[in-house]
């Protein structure tokens, strides 16, 4: 069985894509994070949303490389983060390089 695909890369600002957010069909301007290839968002009124190929593909959808860039985007869009031992970790001008490596400066190491 393949794997239901809810989230993708949104082509035109390289973030993750969740279904819900996205455009019906193949307006949803997505690939998948697993082989890279097209999709297309099935959203109808029987059955839940999700992503499926565009071309038939055995891929699985990537599930754990789309939420490792998920996780990245979040980082990237926050300004604080809090960690079970360390409390509440401040930081600004995080940024997502093309090469997917997360660069930031701390201001306020705990607080």
């Amino acid at each position: 069985m393949l794997a239901i695909i809810i989230l993708g890369l949104y082509t035109l600002t390289n973030d993750a894509l969740h279904i819900k957010d996205a455009e019906n069909g193949l307006g949803c301007n997505g690939i998948c994070f697993g082989c890279n290839g097209q999709l297309l968002a099935n959203q109808g009124k029987k059955r839940d949303w999700y992503f499926s190929h565009h071309i038939e593909s055995f891929c699985t959808g990537g599930l754990e490389t789309a939420l490792h860039k998920l996780a990245k985007q979040i980082i990237v869009e926050s300004k604080e983060m809090i960690l079970p031992k360390y409390g509440k970790i401040r930081y600004q001008n995080a940024i997502l390089e093309k090469t997917s490596y997360i660069y930031t400066r701390c201001f306020s190491k705990y607080s």
